[in-house]
This record gives structure tokens, sequence and C-alpha cells, in this order.
């Protein structure tokens, strides 16, 4: 059922409407729509007499619309809300084989931001194209400027930022499966410190980034660097007597490209919490804050830190993450997980169980903001809205500042017309009954696919009633699959995979 609103939300609204038809029309004799912009962080629809009267920010403008939907078989009401984070941003993982379309983006960010997410942030390894390299990128379906240029359009009529999350030292796996960037190879996945043509990659990558996005927030990555300086950097320059300086020198070269570029940076924390505790990020908890005294002074001034944290269900194990961080002295954004890269199936439960104590410490420490991540290991096998349970838990939990089912039900059907049920149903291929608590992340639906029936390797972990159990599960998908239209391709390759 589509929200009948009268021209005046065109005003309101703008071009933006043209994207929303499958949310609202504009009629003669629809509601007339008030706009109150504020400075603040607090959303208020309420509709009476046949006028919708939206109390928000330009930020929270969407959110409120998305409201409006959801009440729509309402003639009188009043919805009050106040956003937990200053930004809320879905992280989009393009770089496995998984480039968004500028089509599908448009799709998305519509569904995003009707759900309040302010900001959208494309994780890009090689996948755009460089000026004059012509291997970067090369068969991995990479964007052009263009492209990126009308996804950021997109998102300004939306009144959501943009952003590029890249590398610039480790994750360069692709690169490197031509010849052509051996020179800037120091080991496995990771960019060659000290070499020139490192730094002109480098400097070229940011010159692009300039160009495609308007916004100048960009995540320079730096995150599992575990084999800096052991490769190609010791034939050329001798064993390093001292890695951390090295990786801090390169850094600094870093955010003097971004600077060059007028971007400000921000950056995966990992690294500093490694180079404290031995290579742990996650120590123990009886380990002393103390440590982290040698890493504080390596943290550049006016980078955002970025905590990522997709593995506990304990809200004290984030407190305890989240008062490390505070000794480094820097803001702290924090990144959670949708769980959908262990396979074709995804794994709802495990991830909610994950991102709700995950948002409960984040809004308690006052992160600077909350990034939900959708990575795409080995080759993004489940679709991205496999997740939407996880995807529209945190955005109702971001501006209610806790968790209702009722209300994310709800908002899984009004606002993407999908049964949030149905969709966490999408698990079964991975609830044999190892995991009866929910409570681990095991992927026999991907283990049990590649399984060879002759070699038997995964055999041992088959039990005697899996044959019943999918047979089963399938007959509940196909039903789902019917309930569920919108999304039936996506139910189909479940159901198949049982």
């Amino acid at each position: 059922m589509k929200l009948i609103l009268n021209e005046s939300a065109k005003l309101i609204f703008g071009e933006s409407i043209a994207y929303l038809g499958d949310y609202i029309e504009i009629k003669e004799g629809g509601a007339d729509v008030r706009l109150n912009l504020t400075d603040g962080n607090t959303v208020t629809v309420e509709r009476h007499d046949g006028v919708i009267t939206i109390s928000a920010s330009r930020a929270h403008l969407y959110r409120a619309l998305g409201t409006a939907i959801k009440n729509v078989r309402k003639q009188d009401y009043r919805v009050a809300e106040s956003a937990v984070f200053p930004s809320l941003t879905f992280m989009l993982d393009c770089s496995r084989n998984a480039v968004i379309t500028v089509e599908a983006f448009q799709k998305l960010a519509v569904r995003l931001a009707l759900l309040g997410y302010n900001g959208i942030d494309l994780y890009i390894e090689d996948v755009i194209a460089l000026e004059d390299e012509p291997y970067f990128g090369h068969m991995r379906g990479r964007f052009s400027v263009d492209e990126l240029r009308k996804m950021d359009e997109l998102a300004h009529l939306f009144n959501m930022e943009l952003t590029p999350s890249v590398q610039t030292l480790a994750h360069y796996d692709n690169i490197f499966l031509w010849p052509a960037y051996a020179g800037v190879k120091d080991l496995a996945n990771i960019l060659l410190i000290g070499e020139e043509r490192t730094y002109t990659l480098l400097d070229k990558l940011f010159a692009t980034l300039a160009k495609a996005f308007t916004s100048r927030r960009v995540n320079i990555g730096f995150d599992e660097a575990h084999l800096v300086c052991f490769g190609a950097y010791v034939h050329k320059n001798g064993v390093p007597k001292n890695r951390t300086k090295i990786v801090l020198e390169h850094l600094k070269r870093v955010l003097e490209i971004a600077k060059k570029y007028g971007f400000c940076p921000s950056m995966w924390s990992d690294m500093f919490f490694r180079l404290a505790y031995k290579g742990a990020y996650y120590p123990g908890y009886s380990e002393s804050n103390r440590a982290l005294g040698t890493a504080k002074g390596l943290v550049p001034e006016g980078v955002e830190l970025i905590y990522w944290d997709y593995y506990h269900t304990n809200r004290a194990d984030y407190d305890k993450m989240f008062s490390r961080h505070r000794v480094l002295g820097r803001p702290v954004r924090f990144a959670g997980g949708a769980w959908k890269w262990l396979g074709y199936a995804p794994h709802n439960a495990y991830g909610i169980s994950c991102l709700l104590p995950a948002l409960a410490s984040a809004k308690r420490n006052k992160a600077t903001g909350f990034m939900l991540t959708a990575w795409g290991d080995d080759g993004a096998e489940a679709p991205l809205y496999t997740v939407i349970p996880q995807i529209v838990t945190v955005a109702e939990f971001a501006y209610r500042g806790r968790h209702s089912l009722t209300a994310v039900r709800t908002a899984c059907r009004a606002l993407l017309n999908a049964s949030y049920d149905d969709f966490m149903m999408l698990d079964l291929p991975n609830r044999t009954g190892f995991n009866e608590d929910e409570g681990a992340p095991y992927n026999p639906g991907k283990y049990l696919l590649y399984n060879d029936p002759l070699a038997g390797l995964f055999d041992a972990h088959i039990g005697a009633d899996y044959a019943d159990y999918y047979a089963k599960a399938t007959t509940e998908l196909k039903a789902a699959k019917k309930r569920n239209p919108a999304y039936a391709t996506t139910f189909a390759l479940i159901e198949k995979l049982c």
C-alpha cells in the first residue's frame, strides 16, 4: 500500500520522488506534507486531519518519510525518535566479484535512506579505473569515474554521504596476478614500502577518488598487514630492525597523499593493537591497557579510528575494547558485521546476536558513528539481501536506542516488502543441529556443497538425519519464496542449495 501525498511532497523531496515510486504516489487530494527543519537528532512525524508534519534535520529526512510509510494505514499518529549515532553507514564490499551496478545501487540507496542510514561506504580495493593503469582492476568489473559520480549524485539526492574505503598497504591480492605490478609487491598481498612506484600508484588512486566522490572522507585501510616487510622489502633493504617505524613512515606518506587531495582519513584500528599486543587485536581480558601506551603516540592526529568487531555476543567484550581504544586518544567509529560471508546462506541469527550487544556498547561509549559492513569473502556467494534482518535490526536500534522485534518486522514488510521471519529461514542450510544455540557460525551449507562425494573430506560431519533435515528445509523455503515474490530468486537459491 503506497503513501498518497499531494503536490507539497515535491517541494520537500524534490527530484528524489522519481525514485520513490514503489512507496509514494502524488495525487490530488493526497495528504499535505509540511517540514520543520531542525539541527538536532530528533525525528518527529505526526499526522492529523490529513496533514503529515515532519520535524527533522536533512540527515534524517528520509527516515521520517520511512516512518510515514510504515504508518500509512493510520489516520492519526505521532512518532518521535532520536538518532543514537551521529552517522549510520552501510558498507558494501565491492571487491569480491560483486561490483554493484548503478541501477542496483539506486534501489539499495532508496531502501537504506528510508530505514535511516545517512551514509553508504563502498569498499574498493582495485575495482576502480585509474588513468594509465590498464591492469588495475582488469577483468574485475571495476567502476568508472562516471559510474561513481552517478552513484554519488543519487546518494546526495537522499541526503546520504557516499564514501570510499580503499587499501593503501595490504589486501591487494588481485593486482599481483599481473606482472605489471611485480615491482610494487612485497609479499602475499602487501605493497612494497619505500618503492616510489608504490606511491605513484597510490597518488593515482587518490586523484581518481577526488574526481569520483564529492565527500572528502576516506578509509585508507591498513588492516591485517601481517607479512609487511617480510618479502621483497628484505631483498631490497635487508632485514628490518624496526618494522613499526617503517610502517609508520609509509602511513605518513599515505596521509600526505590524502591531504594533497583534500581527504580526511580514517583507518581500521587493528594495526595499533597488534603492535601493542604481539599480533593480537582482541587481547585477553586480563591484559592491561598499559600496553597501548606505547601505541598512543603512533596514531596520527586528525585520523579517525574504526574499531571493527564481528564476533562477540557479550556487551562487556565490546565495552572492554572501547576502553582500550580510548587510551589511543582518537575519535572511534564502530563497525559491526552483517554475516553473509561464509557461503551462499547467511547467518542472520548469529549476526544479530553479535550486533545487538555491539549497538548497546557503541551507544554507551558514544561512538562517533556506527557502520554495518557486508563483506563478501570468497566470491560474495550470498546475495546482498539475504541479510535484510540484520540491516533492519541495526537501523531500528539506531533510532530507538533499544531492540524492538515488532518494529523490525514492521520495517521489513513496509520498507523492503520482506517477511522478517521468512528471511531468518535463509539460515536453514547452516542450522543442521550442529549449532542449535545459534551461537556458532558453522557453515555446512558451504562445506557440504563443496564436499567431493568420492573423497568424502567432510563426511564425518554428516548426521544420519541430514537428508531429512534438508528435504524439510527445501519445502519450507519453497513456501517462503511464494510469500516473498520480490525476492523469489534469493529464496530459490537457498532452496536449491538445500
